[in-house]
């Protein structure tokens, strides 16, 4: 019997000397500070749970303490450290919506941002709602603080985000193509050169929908396509095969609308013919015969001038 009174008294010695052998709330009633500074050396080494229980009782019981912001902050921090971003989210809100003049205001909304990019699953085959949320709540922190020290981050994650959106439509698209349905995969085709242009499927897609102008004969949409993959993606690996059929188009309609304007001038419908052959000086520069449609044009111009000059005989 002796001998377990003097374990129990060794083991009850224990426990008040060692801080981390105490509960919780035992820490934080008997010293706040010391609990706070124990949890963030606990959150430190990695021990996220330990350092969450504690600061999790300090912000709810020590609210009225100058450095709140600093319990709440670092609870968010704990709760990111035990991939509980749910409950990270919510702390760092705290902190933007009740200490709008902290320091740390900006690492909060941060904080925020990045806890709801953690909620979005990595694989973009499954739901991205959290994903698209995150570039909301990414874009309202970039346009709130432009200057912070956190921008930078910022900016990775969103175009990390974006990419991972436009992979998912990209995917989609292809997989409609193969199905058949054109039209529902040019819509994700589009959505990626509306919504995420910098990506790297934006070249892709917008080669797709090019084609798909070309193969309905949509020729001023296939060309106004084409040049937009060749301005904005220069080195994309579909430039040269978009610069050459944006050539054979551009001649193609070049000579269509040529003779257009030759049967309006043999006609004698000089004004049509003006007109037609302004149009290919204006959009077509590059055509086989265009000192000809010049020639053509400055003769029309000035007889149709000479017809109406009033002052002419």
């Amino acid at each position: 019997m002796k001998t377990i009174r003097i374990m129990l008294i060794s083991l009850s010695t224990i426990g008040l000397v060692s801080c981390s052998s105490t509960l919780p709330s035992q820490r934080v009633s008997d010293d706040p500070r010391a609990a706070y500074e124990w949890a963030l050396e606990k959150l430190d080494n990695g021990k996220c749970l330990d350092a969450s229980a504690t600061l999790r009782l300090l912000s709810l019981e020590r609210g009225g303490v100058q450095y709140i912001d600093s319990i709440v902050y670092n609870l968010a921090l704990a709760y990111m450290c035990a991939d509980n971003y749910v409950l990270a989210q919510m702390e760092f809100e705290r902190i933007v919506n009740n200490h709008a003049s902290s320091a740390l205001v900006d690492d909060a909304a941060f904080g925020s941002a990045h806890a709801q990019y953690k909620q979005a699953p990595k694989n973009p085959g499954l739901d991205q709602q959290e994903a698209t949320r995150a570039i909301s709540t990414l874009k309202d922190f970039i346009a709130i603080y432009p200057r912070s020290n956190r921008r930078h981050e910022a900016d990775e994650l969103l175009d990390e985000m974006k990419n991972r959106l436009a992979k998912k439509s990209f995917d989609t698209g292809r997989l409609y193509l193969k199905l058949h349905a054109d039209t529902s995969a040019m819509i994700y085709f589009q959505q990626i050169w509306d919504e995420y242009t910098e990506s790297p499927y934006a070249a892709r897609a917008l080669w797709l929908l090019a084609e798909k102008a070309r193969e309905e004969e949509s020729w001023d949409t296939a060309i106004k396509r084409y040049e937009q993959l060749i301005t904005v993606y220069p080195n994309s690996i579909e430039v040269e095969r978009s610069t050459i059929f944006l050539g054979r188009i551009k001649a193609d309609r070049a000579r269509k609308l040529f003779a257009s304007a030759e049967r309006y001038r043999r006609d004698e419908n000089f004004q049509e013919a003006l007109e037609v052959y302004e149009v290919i000086l204006d959009q077509y520069p590059e055509f086989e015969r265009i000192e000809e449609v010049q020639s053509q044009s400055d003769k029309l111009r000035e007889q149709l001038e000479t017809v109406t000059d009033p002052s002419g005989p």
